[in-house]
């Protein structure tokens, strides 16, 4: 009778535990190869782990849920589920914050942060860490744009910390780039501190430009505050005859640079069709509107003092464009004869200095205004 009584009990633990299910009813049952094994109220051994609140943790045949947990500190295996059935297996009692597990009452455990990120929080970026009494940890997230430096930001919006003083220029205002992860030292500058650097024409000194080298035929030249050149005291400009550019690092506006001219290039996937070109200052332009609307509805702006030439080639590649000539540098505006409707209903308006227009049979208006040399279509 008796070992008909064992051999039901085997089977059922069987067949309502699974195959790595192991019950104990004593210590005695336990791994014998690993020492200090104790038989839980719930029938799971259990062997020592100093990494555990309770220094216990359950062996690998536990019941479903909780093999290689920690046993709770106040022994919650005693109110643990004792359901035959491992689907339905529920370890029960208060979550253990520490065991590397975000168990429910927990946002997270350790390194578990249960897929949460700073983004899912509302965050626009950081790195989101688990409290050490398993609540998320945001101090590493961050919002770019609310004004407020936190997480890895640098800057935010109009809380800047350093000036651009502070980052080695004379000058200037500092601003936050996009993503607050680096400053903007673009409006910074070193206008004052008598080196001719950057984009400056001059700086207290002249280096060796003059009214003359400008292009005009005498007067004193002089340096703004802006460092760049003062002609106000030059007199009437040579008709024609620009200066020599200092040229330098080329700049942001300009698609490369050749020497002393800054060429801008404008297709139709550009930002040139319906928007402002401007020519940066201190360097002779060149435009190319090259393929169908490429400078369309466009107004095209050219510098002080240098010269500045466009040419368009395409279907309406300048279709009623404004091109606004400087009051001191010369200027030119080819249309490709080819096309007919290339430059149809553009407008060029001329400065003090030479300006033409080569039209080729396009509709083309030429404002010749005070021009010294103009020669319209």
């Amino acid at each position: 009778m008796g070992r008909i009584v064992a051999v039901l009990f085997a089977l059922t633990v069987s067949a309502g535990c699974g195959p790595d299910r192991f019950v104990c009813s004593s210590a005695a049952d336990c791994d014998s190869s690993r020492p200090g094994g104790e038989c839980e109220v719930n029938g799971s051994c259990s062997f020592p782990d100093d990494r555990c609140p309770s220094k216990r943790r359950y062996g690998e045949h536990a019941e479903a849920g909780l093999a290689n947990t920690c046993v709770p500190a106040d022994d919650a295996s005693s109110s643990a589920a004792t359901s035959d059935d491992a689907s339905t297996t529920d370890p029960g009692g208060p979550a253990l914050c520490g065991n590397g597990v975000a168990e429910p009452g927990e946002e997270c455990d350790d390194e578990d942060l249960a897929r949460a990120t700073c983004q899912s929080g509302g965050y626009d970026a950081g790195i989101l860490r688990c409290s050490t009494d398993c609540t998320f940890d945001t101090a590493a997230c961050s919002n770019c744009g609310n004004a407020v430096i936190e997480g890895n930001e640098v800057c935010d919006r109009d809380a800047i910390v350093d000036t651009c003083v502070s980052r080695g220029f004379v000058g200037g205002t500092l601003a936050c780039a996009d993503g607050c992860g680096a400053y903007d030292e673009s409006g910074c500058h070193n206008c004052g501190n008598a080196v001719i650097d950057g984009d400056e024409s001059c700086d207290v000194e002249l280096g060796a430009a003059s009214c003359l080298t400008l292009g005009f035929a005498s007067g004193t030249l002089a340096c703004d505050a802006a460092c760049a050149f003062d002609t106000t005291l030059c007199d009437v400009g040579a008709c024609g005859v620009d200066p020599m550019p200092t040229a330098g690092v080329c700049p942001p506006a300009c698609t490369t640079c050749d020497q002393d001219t800054c060429q801008i290039e404008c297709t139709a996937g550009s930002d040139c069709p319906g928007g402002v070109v401007t020519c940066p200052p201190g360097w002779n332009c060149h435009i190319s509107c090259a393929g169908p609307d490429a400078c369309a509805s466009s107004t095209l702006e050219c510098p002080d003092l240098y010269g500045c030439a466009v040419d368009c080639a395409g279907v309406d590649a300048c279709y009623q464009m404004v091109m606004n000539c400087s009051e001191t540098g010369a200027c030119s505006l080819t249309c490709d004869y080819r096309l007919a409707d290339v430059c149809f209903g553009a407008t060029l308006m001329c400065g003090q200095d030479a300006c033409s227009g080569q039209c080729n049979g396009t509709d083309l208006v030429i404002d010749c205004g005070d021009s010294c040399e103009c020669t319209p279509c």
